[in-house]
């Protein structure tokens, strides 16, 4: 981390900030630009967000002011947030501060060393129903993640934090201003100083150009038009396939080597990526391998094959592979059977015993 020297007063100097530490960060320029710093904050470590957001879109502070008033669970404390600059240049300036939510999935998993493959698998299961949970909470709040990916599910000390919501979208307007949870939209654009016509407009022109290929649900990669609570789910499984491969693979260094890479996690542009994910998921039996996988819990494999079937079955019909090719495929999102598997016990049925 390198070193920088803050010492500022934000909103009015009711928040002082001093010898922070920036975090290194990916970034992927689409738009928007965000900082994050380590942070003391009356007495406390916490992380600084200065977000950079064009004036047409949808402000991060804004979409956990929703989240925090709808009470979505699974999603980091936020401690304070401000507009700092309105407008320069046609960019606004928010920061928000943040508990440190923790690290990837795949580094939690590996640091439980007193659990064996399959606890560790079956501990990513469980905390990827959690990450379902947080989804289907917030599209009941009216809004959809849309970046889903490995660096935005955090665990810390076994509890999950959905983060980065920068490129998150209101879903739930009845036309009068209003989310499915009440929440006044015309209330929120005042307090965020966005102009919500153009950022409603915005969203929907530009709705699937969001995420990371290797995490981007299928229909999103061969250039589906709406993004669906399905988009985000089918992300939150790839997610979870890719930690456990990092995490079970039996030579680390062939998750490094192009060759040997996991058919299923071998990247070069979108449509193949969509093509191979859509044969992958054919046959059930098969789906893990083609990731890397052939040891696991079996809590681990209840939930990914509950997954699949919400995901790429239809009246039992395999539909990935319609979905690879057909940028319109119609997807239809049961978010009732999505709930069923939130709420379903992760462990496998025990078989019935001849008497």
């Amino acid at each position: 981390m390198a070193e920088v020297s803050m010492s500022e007063c934000l909103q009015d100097g009711m928040i002082h900030l001093a010898s922070a530490m920036l975090i290194k960060w990916p970034v992927y320029p689409h738009s928007r630009l965000a900082h994050l710093y380590h942070v003391s904050y009356n007495g406390i470590k916490v992380i600084l967000k200065l977000v950079w957001t064009p004036n047409n879109h949808l402000p991060e502070p804004a979409v956990y002011d929703v989240l925090i008033q709808a009470g979505v669970k699974h999603i980091p404390e936020v401690y304070d947030s401000s507009t700092v600059i309105e407008d320069s240049f046609r960019y606004q300036i928010d920061y928000l501060l943040i508990k440190d939510a923790g690290v990837s999935l795949a580094e939690y998993i590996r640091s439980l060393n007193s659990l064996g493959t399959a606890g560790k698998c079956n501990t990513a299961a469980e905390i990827t129903q959690k990450v379902l949970d947080c989804l289907v909470q917030v599209q009941q709040a009216g809004v959809l993640h849309r970046n889903i990916s490995t660096g935005n599910i955090a665990v810390h000390n076994g509890k999950l934090a959905v983060i980065n919501w920068g490129y998150a979208k209101l879903v739930k307007d009845d036309g009068r201003g209003n989310s499915h949870m009440g929440i006044s939209v015309d209330d929120l654009a005042h307090k965020w100083r966005f102009d919500k016509e153009k950022v409603l407009k915005n969203k929907d022109e530009h709705d699937p150009i969001t995420g990371m290929p290797l995490y981007m649900s299928i229909p999103i990669l061969v250039g589906a038009r709406q993004h669906s609570i399905a988009d985000d789910a089918e992300s939150a499984l790839y997610v979870l396939l890719d930690a456990v491969s990092k995490v079970v693979a039996t030579r680390l260094e062939a998750r490094e080597d192009s060759e040997e890479h996991p058919i299923a996690l071998h990247f070069r542009d979108s449509k193949n990526l969509a093509y191979i994910c859509g044969n992958c998921f054919i046959e059930s039996d098969l789906y893990l391998s083609a990731f890397g996988i052939h040891t696991y819990g079996d809590e681990f494999r209840v939930l990914t094959d509950a997954l699949c079937e919400y995901l790429f079955e239809r009246d039992g019909k395999y539909i990935s592979t319609y979905l690879s090719m057909v940028p319109n495929f119609e997807r239809s999102t049961n978010v009732e059977q999505l709930k069923a598997i939130v709420a379903s016990d992760l462990h496998p049925p025990t078989a019935a015993v001849a008497i």
